[in-house]
């Protein structure tokens, strides 16, 4: 290529710096067409000073999940805003959100050293979370339940599990990792979750509810992505957005800065593979969480890290006719991959109870944490295949192994091999071959297998024996289980006061994040962190763009 041509190009790209750098994508032509003729204008500026802006707001959140919404309701409530907009791709409020009950991770003051080991302690021998970021997770996880209180959420309605002990009702999750230094300052929160509660089933609901009660400061906007970030080439500041809305393209200036709330790539494939290392993984989290603001923030310029952070894998049944997830029993048989074999535990591990884990080292064959599976004595994220779940007649008969659907009341109904949704034979060798397992192999596991079921112990994978069952009464069946996730982790790169940063590690000017969009979380999640990383972070960019100490 000429150095004249070359010059040509590098005029082009400075011209457009200040959309294109930071655009989501290609504007495709169709979308040019039918944008307004200002709009037209502004992909002909030459500089930021030409920009005929549509609109203008204070704060401008990209996203309409909790972390979107806490961060517009700490600007209401703790910043005096004026106007705030968020801008919310689907037709109603999403994220992850609608499919957790929010329990929301805190700790107290007089604790707050301790979460911050412990917070450390789950890097497991990383350090890409410098201390600061911590410190500022904990003071703001600290401040938490008052915040929550102070907006005004009915507190006889809350379940309130306080750091110091075990979670009476899910020992497993709070803490987490509770042989970790630190692990007694963790608690948990929900709202609405008290028995006979009226109000506002979590908190994600609450925050809609308290942004709907100060509508004349929180205008949400649904149907309506940000496509762009506006950046001036020169300082880099972010200076606005550029939505889509009915074929229109609209430019909205944030005169405080803008918060990227809008979650992970949990539905980009193409991320999927590149970071995940998977052919394809199910989200049984949120639907329109495709990366678009992992876009925009690299043509800014962000940084990024931990992006093989996810809160999964899991096996998980989808049924083909309509996409629909259930849950799986898996304690009924045993899993098998395309090679026949038993390749992880096939249901409970052989776990000290969370209470002697405390005061111990991790056992071999500790249950699984968020998919994090206990490889050598650390908790890994593993990569694991399509496999089948293999049972017997008693497994089948005795309780469907498909069940409820994930985060759905759809429970199953029919006979599954009725409806084409599982494999049968007479034999082990007639389901093996029709499901293209390899000759003999399934009959030798399942052999194996009810040795060890004899025996009492599971030599392979430390599978708890009070989930012992043998497989021997045909017919047989089988169904295939797919990975499936949660919800990424990683993304563009936070400091301490939520901006998002550059390669260089510096702030870009009027850039802020909350939630899981590029969350603190670098090897082991705890459970609750990334509720609580939504209304802390989105508490602390919304203190930070309104210069609230």
């Amino acid at each position: 290529m000429s150095a004249k041509i070359s010059a040509k190009n590098a005029l082009v790209q400075n011209r457009r710096a200040f959309l294109k750098a930071a655009g989501a994508m290609a504007t495709g032509a169709a979308l040019v067409a039918a944008a307004p003729a200002r709009a037209k204008e502004n992909d002909r500026a030459a500089s930021v000073d030409e920009i005929a802006w549509d609109e203008e707001a204070e704060l401008i959140v990209v996203g309409g999940g909790l972390a979107g919404f806490a961060t517009a309701v700490a600007a209401t409530a703790d910043c005096a805003a004026k106007k705030v907009v968020i801008f919310e791709k689907g037709e109603t409020a999403g994220g992850c959100s609608p499919f957790s009950v929010c329990r929301f991770t805190y700790t107290t003051p007089e604790r707050r050293d301790a979460f911050v080991t412990y917070m450390k302690g789950l890097e497991q021998g990383r350090s890409t979370v410098p201390d600061e970021v911590y410190e500022a997770y904990a003071d703001g996880s600290a401040e938490a339940l008052d915040w929550v209180k102070d907006l005004g959420v009915n507190v006889d309605e809350m379940v309130i599990e306080e750091p110091g002990a075990c979670s009476p009702t899910q020992p497993s999750i709070y803490p987490e990792c509770p042989e970790l230094p630190g692990s007694d300052s963790i608690g948990n929160f929900q709202v609405g979750q008290a028995e006979g509660a009226k109000g506002p089933s979590s908190l994600y609901l609450f925050m809609q509810q308290y942004a709907d009660d100060h509508a004349d400061v929180i205008d949400v906007r649904y149907a309506t992505p940000v496509t762009a970030l506006v950046q001036d080439p020169a300082t880099r500041e972010i200076l606005g957005v550029t939505v889509e809305s009915e074929g229109k393209t609209s430019y909205v200036r944030a005169t405080k800065g803008v918060v990227m709330c809008c979650g992970g790539f949990e539905n980009d494939r193409d991320m999927i593979q590149n970071y995940l290392g998977y052919e394809d993984l199910i989200s049984i989290g949120a639907r329109l969480n495709t990366g678009d603001g992992f876009r925009m923030c690299s043509r800014a310029g962000a940084a990024m890290w931990h992006l093989r952070g996810i809160s999964g894998p899991m096996l998980t049944y989808q049924r083909e006719s309509d996409g629909v997830r259930f849950s799986v029993k898996t304690s009924c048989g045993i899993m098998v991959g395309s090679d026949g074999r038993r390749y992880k535990r096939d249901a409970g591990g052989m776990s000290n109870s969370p209470v002697e884990l405390m005061s111990g080292p991790v056992q071999a064959g500790e249950n699984e944490r968020h998919g994090l599976a206990n490889i050598g004595g650390e908790f890994i994220t593993p990569m694991i295949p399509p496999s089948y779940l293999v049972v017997d007649a008693n497994g089948y008969g005795a309780d469907k192994f498909v069940s409820k659907g994930m985060f759905s009341a759809v429970e199953y109904e029919g006979d599954m091999v009725e409806n084409g949704d599982a494999y049968y034979g007479e034999t082990l060798t007639e389901l093996a071959a029709v499901i293209g397992l390899p000759e003999g192999r399934l009959e030798q596991t399942v052999e194996e297998w009810n040795q060890m079921v004899d025996a009492g112990v599971d030599y392979a994978f430390h599978r708890d024996p009070s989930t012992f069952v043998k497989i021997e009464t045909g017919p047989f069946y089988a169904v295939r289980l797919k990975p499936a996730f949660l919800n990424t982790d990683g993304g563009p790169k936070r400091s301490a006061r939520a901006e998002v940063l550059d390669v260089d590690g510096e702030p870009i000017p009027h850039l802020f994040s909350a939630g899981e969009f590029g969350s603190v979380t670098a090897a082991c999640y705890q459970g609750g962190q990334n509720i609580s990383e939504s209304g802390v972070f989105g508490r602390i960019a919304a203190h930070s763009a309104y210069g609230v100490k």
